[in-house]
């Protein structure tokens, strides 16, 4: 993890910058990390998969492809524009 991480965070900032994700961390259980979740902005979900192909983190074999789950979802209107992004100057 620690070999990858500088590369994945470059991956996930540029990916923040153009806007295409919204929020991520760690899935906790008993307060220990057990996975991760990314919500994406994607135009395509084919893009958002073309993204998580090449992420370090399924380079460096972090993250198993394998048992990575792509949801296509819409954001409710009362939800557009909430979070960081939304606030940053």
């Amino acid at each position: 993890r620690q070999a990858t991480r500088e590369a994945h965070l470059q991956s996930i900032n540029a990916e923040i910058a153009k806007g295409n994700l919204v929020y991520g961390g760690a899935i906790l259980k008993d307060g220990q990390p057990v996975g991760s979740v990314i919500v994406t902005n994607f135009e395509q979900l084919a893009d958002a998969q073309a993204w998580l192909d090449v992420d370090p983190y399924i380079a460096g074999r972090v993250w198993d492809r394998a048992q990575c789950q792509l949801i296509e979802t819409k954001t409710a209107p009362a939800f557009v524009g909430v979070g960081p992004q939304a606030h940053a100057a």
